[in-house]
């Protein structure tokens, strides 16, 4: 069965057997723990501080941790500020829209998060809470090829210029919001609603349905092609280079997330019967135009758009 957003619910999870640095205030990081378009319930969340100016992540102290509950929310108290966090998930559960097997998340970090600005009063950058979800992993990899390939003198340009584009090409111009802004993936929109919480809906939607395309393709099961294993393949593809210019052995062209992933989430989710809100593809599509002709040299690269996906 399919897993719905309930009452949030949130609980401390004890810190035993690790350091965790201590200062002067006790500030509370609230959020959610999404997978392809649905819940990933009892998550360890570890959260981590991270260098402003190269990126890299100290990893001897964890600063906070928790775990997510039965709808993916997580409360973490973390006692001390720091300009940059990283928050990074593992183990847990979760489904996709288009099957019902339960899908067990590894051992090891699977989804993560940048958390810009944390300081005392703020949850996050914009004092709300953070979501994490397979977008917010593919920024953080963006950020760290864009200062890995020099792209971006500092880590903190690095996160905020990767950010900016994904938020852009997937959801549209809105320099007030980012792609970890928790209300945008916790609103359901309504027929015919275009608005952002609209929009990012039907992107997140969309990984999932690019997932399910793949496994299909590859007569995959859900637990080797889903949104969380086709988010870690797009990380390590602009990892290498620093744009998404695809990485065929992970089934990836150069249009992943662009034709490809508006023709998926259209072919296999909006023009099903699995589209239960009946949205309307038609209202969807200037913005899906955008999204697949979208040529941004800083995220694909000089290549032209392959003429084979259009």
């Amino acid at each position: 069965m399919r897993m719905y957003n309930s009452l949030i619910l949130v609980f401390v999870f004890a810190l035993q057997g690790c350091m965790v640095e201590t200062g002067e205030f006790v500030q509370p990081l609230v959020g959610m723990l999404r997978g392809g378009d649905c819940a990933i319930p009892d998550a360890i969340i570890e959260v981590f501080a991270v260098d402003p100016k190269t990126g890299e992540v100290n990893y001897d102290y964890i600063l906070g941790q928790g775990v997510s509950d039965r709808d993916g929310s997580y409360y973490i108290e973390i006692s001390t500020s720091h300009e940059l966090l990283l928050a990074t998930a593992r183990e847990g559960y979760t489904q996709e829209y288009w099957s019902n097997e339960t899908i067990m998340l590894p051992t090891t970090g699977h989804t993560f998060a940048l958390i810009p600005y944390y300081k005392e009063g703020f949850a996050g950058e914009h004092g709300h809470p953070v979501t994490m979800n397979p977008w917010t992993s593919v920024a953080y990899r963006f950020a760290q090829a864009r200062y890995k390939h020099g792209t971006d003198g500092d880590f903190v340009n690095a996160y905020e210029n990767s950010h900016r584009m994904l938020y852009e090409h997937l959801i549209g111009k809105a320099a007030r919001l980012d792609i970890c802004d928790s209300h945008l993936t916790c609103l359901r929109p309504v027929a015919g609603n275009m608005d952002e919480a609209g929009r990012f809906h039907v992107t997140s939607t969309a990984r999932s349905s690019l997932a399910y395309e793949q496994a299909i393709a590859g007569s995959y099961v859900p637990a080797e092609k889903n949104a969380i294993v086709l988010a870690n393949a797009l990380g390590a593809d602009v990892l290498e280079d620093g744009v998404f210019n695809g990485w065929h052995e992970e089934q990836l062209t150069e249009n992943a997330i662009r034709v490809d992933l508006v023709d998926a989430v259209t072919d296999s989710f909006l023009n099903t019967d699995m589209n239960t809100q009946m949205i309307d593809a038609e209202v969807y599509k200037k913005h899906f135009e955008r999204m697949s002709r979208n040529k941004n040299p800083e995220m694909f690269g000089r290549r032209s758009l392959s003429t084979e996906s259009q």
